[in-house]
């Protein structure tokens, strides 16, 4: 679990590098494309594990989520400062307790009330914290999509448990990527602008950490 966030961490800077000079859309769809070939290697590799209908109409649900849920994220590592937008979002483990008695009915232990109070309080001194908030950088917009992309993210990670014991990780890791895809490259076909080719790399290395 511990390597499986080092990773997110690395590549949620590859993410940061790239929103500089390339449109969000176009770098969310890097993302899941590119994530959908190395997880599409693994399925083969695992001997083709069967998509049931009932499977992709779970996912689909989840992959809606988890769409807004990257879109967000990714436009806010390019308004606000990368540090800032990882701690805001931490937020998300903490409704997770929350979303799952709403969806699953699990038990709101007492823990998870302190800890979330004590995490709240965290994000709003990281949120509050020097200039970056300023109205005319547009920056308070920023925080409240990182609040509302942990919201999300949270959500997505209880659908998540209510489908890990009965797929496994290797068809979560397919349909994760295949279906969040194909919800953004409508959009990003549109609106988007292809990126330079020397991004290539940085968009393959995106999808081989995800």
């Amino acid at each position: 679990a511990a390597g499986g966030i080092a990773i997110l961490c690395a590549m949620d800077g590859v993410i940061k590098h790239l929103v500089q000079s390339n449109d969000v859309l176009v770098v969310t769809l890097g993302r899941y494309f590119f994530g959908a070939l190395f997880a599409g290697a693994v399925w083969l590799r695992a001997g083709r594990p069967t998509l049931t209908r009932e499977m992709w109409k779970a996912h689909s649900a989840r992959g809606v989520v988890i769409a807004i849920s990257a879109t967000l994220f990714f436009w806010c590592l390019s308004v606000l400062p990368l540090a800032q937008v990882i701690v805001i979002t931490f937020v998300a483990p903490l409704l997770v307790p929350f979303v799952a008695r709403v969806v699953l009915g699990e038990e709101l232990r007492r823990r998870s009330l302190i800890a979330a109070g004590v995490g709240f309080i965290g994000v709003l001194v990281a949120a509050a914290g020097g200039e970056s908030l300023s109205a005319e950088k547009g920056r308070l917009l920023g925080v409240a999509a990182a609040i509302a992309a942990a919201l999300t993210y949270s959500l997505s990670i209880v659908l998540l448990r209510g489908r890990a014991g009965k797929d496994g990780a290797i068809v979560i890791g397919v349909l994760s990527s295949i279906i969040p895809g194909a919800l953004i490259a409508v959009p990003t076909v549109l609106v988007g602008e292809l990126p330079p080719a020397s991004d290539l790399p940085a968009f393959i290395s995106l999808g081989l950490l995800a």
